[in-house]
This record gives C-alpha cells, sequence and structure tokens, in this order.
C-alpha cells in the first residue's frame, strides 16, 4: 500500500479549477495548463504503483489495465450516456451526428485524433462539443496501452537503464513538441507524440531512486522549491493564453512546476504542502476527475440551448449544476465502482467495460445510419433549424503551396479555357458565404472567378490568429504573390472583422488585451493594403460584414419547439450591430479617402425597413448559424448588391478599353465608393 499524499488532492483541485475557470471564460486566461499538471500527476502516480509492483514481482498487464478501467469508466460512460440523452432532446440532426461521431471516437480511445481532424482547441467551434474535453483522457489512455509494456520489458535492466531509455523519450517527445508547437500546432496540441514528455517527467520523477536512499534534503530547502513549483504553476494559469505558444517550451514551466512541488513534498509536508492539504482544497481535489466529467458537457450544452456567449449568470448556473452532477457521480459511481462494485477480476471487468464501451458506439452508429433520426422532431421545426449551405464545390478552400505556379482554386465557368475575370475574392468563411454569388456571377459570364477562401483567418498580412501556427501565416504571404502573379484589378476582402480585430497578434503584440488586438489589427489592414497596391491591384473592395445574431437557428428551433415562440420575431437591431462594429469602422475609417480602397456594406441590405436584421423570414433560415449566412440569406439579402457592384466592374472595364467577358451590366444601384 502506498502512503496517502493529501497535497497531491491539493494539486488535483488547482489543476481542475483552473480549467473550468478557462472554460467558463471566468478570468483564468491560461487555465488550460491544468491539464497538462494532471499529466504529470497522472504520470508520477502510475509510474510509482507500477514500480513498486515490478520490484515486489506483482506487476500484471490485466490487473493494471482492470484498475485502469474501473478508475476511469464508469464514471465517463454514465457522463456520456447522459448526455446522449440530453443530446437526442436538444441537438438537431446535423450536430447529432457529429455528436455520434464524437461518442464513436471516444468508445475507441481515439477521441484526441477526432478532434485534431475537425477542430483546433482554441479556434471557438468546439465549444458545443459536448465530448471535446475527452481528448486529454484519450491521450492518456494511449499513454497507458504503452507505458507499462515499455516499463516490463525495460525492468529487468535495473534502473538506471530504465532512467535512460525515459528520458530519451521525454527528450524526443519535448523537442518534437518544440518545433511542432510553431508548424503544425494542433496535431501537437491533440495527439500523444507532442503530449508524452508531460507524463514521461511525472514517471521519471516516481522511478528514480525511492526517499530512503536519498540525501535527506532540509525543510527549507523543500519549501522554497515547493513555493517555486506552485508559483509556475499558477503563473502559467494568469500569465499564459490562447496567443501563447503551447505546448512546446512554454508547457515546462507549469510541467517542471508540478514536479517540483511533487518532488518537494516526498519527505514529509512544508508549508506549502499543508495549504494543498487544506481539506476544503482536498475535497475539490478528490472531485477532480467527476468535476473535469461534467463541467465541459454542461457548458456546451447550455451554449447549444442558451446563446453562445454565456453571462455570468448562465455561468454561475453552469457552475452549480457541475458541482451537484460531480459530486452525485463520485459519490454513486466513481467511489463505489473503485470499490466492492468493480471487484470481479481483471478480464471481466475490462470485458465488462468494453462491452458498454461498445453498446454506447452501437447507439452512436445507429445515430450514423438514420441520420441524425431527423423524426424526432416535426418538419416546422427542422425547416427552421436547418438552412441551406453553399456546396463545397462552389468555395474550395485555399491550397498550402499554390502549385501550378501560383494558381488559386477558381468558382464560376467550369470550361478549362474560360477567361479569368479580372477580380479575386479573399476571406475566411464568411467570404465562402457570398462565394456563390461570384459563383454564379462567373456561369453568367463564361469566367472563372479566383478565391482565396482560409477558414479562420484574416485576410490580412502580418497578422494571425492566436491559435495559428506559422503555416496560416505563411499562407497569407503566399496569397500576396500569387496575386502579384495573376494581376487581378480587383480584390474583394470579405470576414468577419469583429472577432479579427479582437483575435489577432503580430510580432509587435504585447499580450492579449483588446487594444493590443485592434493595434496589431491596425497594422495588418495598413500592410494589407499597401501590398495589394504594390502588386498592381487598382481597387481593394472591403466587405463590411453582415450582423451576427443573438441565437443560432437551432437555438431558435428549440425556443419554437418547446416554448411556442414564432421564428420570425428573432433578430437584432441596427444599433446593436453598429455597437459591434465601431473598433472595425474606426481603423477602416482611416482609408474613407483612400481613392483605391472601395467599402461594401454586406451588413445594411440585411435589415428591413424597422431597422430590424431578421434570422427568419417566411422563405426560412436567413443564417447557418448566428453569423454565417446561409445560401438563401445569402442570396436574399446580398444578391442585388453583389451583382451590382460586380456588373458596375464590367462597365468599367469595357470603358477603358479592355476586352470584355462579361455580360451587360446590370443597373447601378449602390456607389462603387460607398463609405462605412
Amino acid at each position: 500500500m502506498h502512503t496517502y499524499r493529501p497535497e497531491i488532492d491539493g494539486l488535483r483541485a488547482i489543476s481542475v479549477l483552473a480549467v473550468i475557470l478557462f472554460h467558463a471564460k471566468f478570468g483564468i486566461p491560461g487555465g488550460y495548463v491544468g491539464v497538462d499538471v494532471f499529466f504529470v500527476i497522472s504520470g508520477y502516480l502510475i509510474a510509482g504503483l507500477l514500480a513498486r509492483d515490478l520490484d515486489a514481482g506483482t506487476f500484471s498487464l490485466t490487473t493494471f489495465w482492470e484498475r485502469r478501467v474501473r478508475r476511469i469508466l464508469p464514471a465517463s460512460l454514465a457522463m456520456t450516456a447522459v448526455v446522449f440523452v440530453v443530446a437526442l432532446a436538444i441537438m438537431m440532426p446535423g450536430p447529432l451526428k457529429q455528436f455520434a461521431e464524437s461518442v464513436i471516437a471516444q468508445a475507441t480511445l481515439l477521441a484526441n485524433v477526432f478532434f485534431w481532424r475537425n477542430f483546433t482547441y482554441f479556434d471557438g467551434r468546439g465549444e458545443t462539443r459536448p465530448l471535446l474535453h475527452m481528448w486529454s483522457l484519450a491521450v492518456e489512455e494511449q499513454y497507458y496501452l504503452l507505458f507499462p509494456l515499455c516499463l516490463a520489458a525495460l525492468w529487468r535492466r535495473g534502473r538506471g537503464a530504465v532512467l535512460a531509455v525515459l528520458i530519451l523519450l521525454t527528450a524526443a517527445s519535448f523537442a518534437l513538441s518544440a518545433v511542432g508547437v510553431h508548424t503544425m500546432r494542433s496535431s501537437t496540441f491533440y495527439l500523444l507524440p507532442g503530449r508524452a514528455w508531460e507524463l514521461l517527467l511525472g514517471a521519471i520523477l516516481a522511478i528514480i531512486p525511492t526517499t530512503a536512499s536519498r540525501r535527506v534534503i532540509p525543510a527549507t530547502a523543500r519549501d522554497m522549491i515547493g513555493f517555486l513549483g506552485l508559483t509556475a504553476i499558477l503563473g502559467a494559469c494568469l500569465g499564459f493564453n490562447e496567443a501563447t505558444p503551447f505546448p512546446g517550451p512554454m508547457a515546462a514551466i507549469p510541467c517542471v512546476g508540478a514536479v517540483a512541488l511533487l518532488w518537494s513534498q516526498e519527505q514529509g509536508l512544508t508549508t506549502v504542502g499543508r495549504l494543498l492539504a487544506w481539506s476544503p482544497l482536498r475535497g475539490v481535489g478528490l472531485l477532480s476527475y467527476s468535476l473535469y466529467l461534467w463541467h465541459w458537457p454542461v457548458l456546451a450544452l447550455m451554449r447549444i440551448v442558451v446563446r453562445g456567449d454565456l453571462t455570468p449568470a448562465d455561468i454561475v448556473a453552469a457552475l452549480s449544476l457541475t458541482a451537484a452532477l460531480s459530486y452525485v457521480s463520485w459519490r454513486t459511481i466513481e467511489t463505489p465502482f473503485r470499490g466492492p462494485w468493480g471487484q470481479l477480476g481483471g478480464l471481466p471487468t475490462i470485458a465488462r467495460g468494453a462491452g458498454l464501451s461498445v453498446g454506447l458506439a452501437g447507439l452512436a452508429v445507429g445515430v450514423l445510419f438514420l441520420q441524425g433520426i431527423p423524426s424526432r422532431f416535426p418538419d416546422r421545426i427542422l425547416a427552421i433549424a436547418t438552412a441551406s449551405k453553399a456546396p463545397d464545390s462552389q468555395s474550395p478552400d485555399l491550397p498550402g503551396g499554390f502549385r501550378q505556379g501560383h494558381q488559386f482554386p477558381t468558382i464560376g465557368s467550369t470550361a478549362t479555357t474560360a477567361p479569368l475575370a479580372p477580380f479575386l475574392l479573399w476571406g475566411d468563411s464568411h467570404a465562402e458565404v457570398v462565394s456563390p454569388l461570384f459563383h454564379n456571377f462567373g456561369i453568367d459570364t463564361s469566367t472563372r472567378v479566383p478565391v482565396a477562401i482560409n477558414h479562420g483567418a484574416a485576410p490580412l498580412i502580418g497578422v494571425w490568429q492566436k491559435y495559428q501556427d506559422a503555416r496560416q501565416r505563411n499562407l497569407k504571404q503566399q496569397v500576396v504573390l500569387a496575386i502579384t502573379d495573376q494581376q487581378p484589378s480587383d480584390v474583394f476582402l470579405v470576414a468577419r472583422w469583429s472577432m479579427h480585430i479582437a483575435e489577432v497578434v503580430d510580432s509587435e503584440s504585447e499580450g492579449i488585451a483588446e487594444s493590443d488586438s485592434r493595434a496589431a489589427f491596425g497594422r495588418g489592414v495598413a500592410a494589407t493594403i499597401a501590398a495589394l497596391k504594390a502588386a498592381g491591384v487598382e481597387r481593394i473592395w472591403i466587405g463590411l460584414e453582415v450582423p451576427r445574431q443573438d441565437l443560432t437557428p437551432g437555438q431558435i428551433a428549440l425556443r419554437a419547439l418547446y416554448l411556442g415562440a414564432d421564428p420570425r420575431t428573432f433578430g437584432i437591431p441596427r444599433e446593436l450591430h453598429a455597437a459591434r462594429q465601431h473598433h472595425v469602422r474606426a481603423v477602416f475609417e482611416a482609408y474613407r479617402n483612400d481613392p483605391a480602397v472601395r467599402f461594401l456594406d454586406l451588413g445594411d441590405p440585411c435589415f428591413a425597413p424597422d431597422g430590424i436584421a431578421y434570422a427568419q423570414t417566411d422563405d426560412g433560415s436567413m443564417y447557418l448559424d448566428d453569423d454565417h449566412l446561409s445560401l438563401l440569406g445569402a442570396v436574399t439579402y446580398l444578391g442585388d448588391t453583389l451583382m451590382t457592384v460586380l456588373g458596375n466592374l464590367a462597365t468599367t472595364h469595357d470603358e477603358e478599353g479592355r476586352q470584355s467577358v462579361f455580360q451587360p451590366a446590370h443597373e447601378a444601384r449602390i456607389s462603387r465608393t460607398t463609405r462605412p
């Protein structure tokens, strides 16, 4: 039996509270490092248990995995089952299918791989995915499928050989993480190779010579080391943010801090240890696994039902519900299954756990087979929640590398002999929204329209989203090089500017304050306009964004289903849209008198005569989510505006004596010099 270490439960409490408050957006910008501290603790405790079993000659893979099953699986399966039931009641067919895919990934210990392939952790798109947090458990379980085998194979060669191999593996994993955080950040974040060193640090600490053979370290020195370790962890929680390159070398700060803290308490509790052993902290630590399991689904489901941006009252309610569910889970599931309920013996316990996992995965397969079970909802509710989207073939993403001589993907005419239109559409997913209109114009005029669509990335050089790596930054430079090669006379920049102005950074940024991002955004706008002018672009069209709704179509549909609300009454007033665009327009105002810069207000046509931009009309949903227009919305709200502008460009080219490839222009209905 190993001695209970109460300070470890206190450290668990700090870690899980940091993660929860970070996910709740409650003032802990670097709280995600709590997961890394958990990795170190897990590596330390599990390696210590394995080492004791190997020394005693009682090591058994079956026994080890049976303990892991009893520790991890019952509570996680219960959480998934409850979330599954709630999802059936509130998720529309599309999101339910995505949820079912994540259930299958979780059951096969591949949740981290699934989310790596679908979501960048910090980009916000995963905030309504109830099982996103299971990526970290998948990393641990993949590690524990391999680590015991490696340890058992090396143990007979002595601890020195074991430590040498573990140190080499740690160094290799850390090096991969250090390089990958700048070149492949998402895979480094989610996948085991870039994370293994964190678990291995804990393992190395556990396997070095036992306390009895170490020189006694004075309590004062251990207290100072423990204090420095705790300071490193708390400093990372408060000082890191989404712009911090992570994991990589920066992750070493909280991880080494955790190692220092754990080591400092091995010969007895110091002041820091006694602080961590404070009974309220220990109580939270005992609940830490259940708290981690439940906090994210509660927040995600609330964001699905209530609103995307939770209010402080929403967050308090979510955290209160998390605490209640976690206590029930710990008391009725975790504790019993770690005791008498789980005492079936090795293989029966593993088989039972695997069977339950397969059962849940089977239900998820059924959801996929039934296409999200649309029969759960009346047709009128599905019509509210389901909006048409442009086919992917009409809005191809920009390829990396620009092979074939900086050639952009094109929409419009599919004839390879069709001429290129003299303009380019460049932007993020908001550019994808309007791409069908450019596509239709290209079809009508028998031209191919070049597009540069890169989801989540501002069409601005010199700046990048906080969560992006070097590949995204380099891609923007390649866009400008390609524009220089192709020489379009006009470039349309369409993006969700209000998001980018709050999230971009550059080499001059000092932090994550809104003023820092706004300054970086301004520098990016200036650099991009200058670069496009230098590339020979005559007119730079900046598409001002469409109104962002407070509710998604799915949330409106749930209100119509359960509360009897009229979906046509939901919308936002012009004044709210203007307030949300204030900082963006303040930056663009500097270019009011620049003859090369034109502003195309895509938001104004979305407002009805009563000054409301409606999310739903008698014709259907105008939006895909809260900020992207549906295909119907794009055609209804923006069709005339964009066709007029493109038609005017055709007239301009005719007047300048260039060979016209356009049909006769539409009658001008807006000025080509519309200002913000």
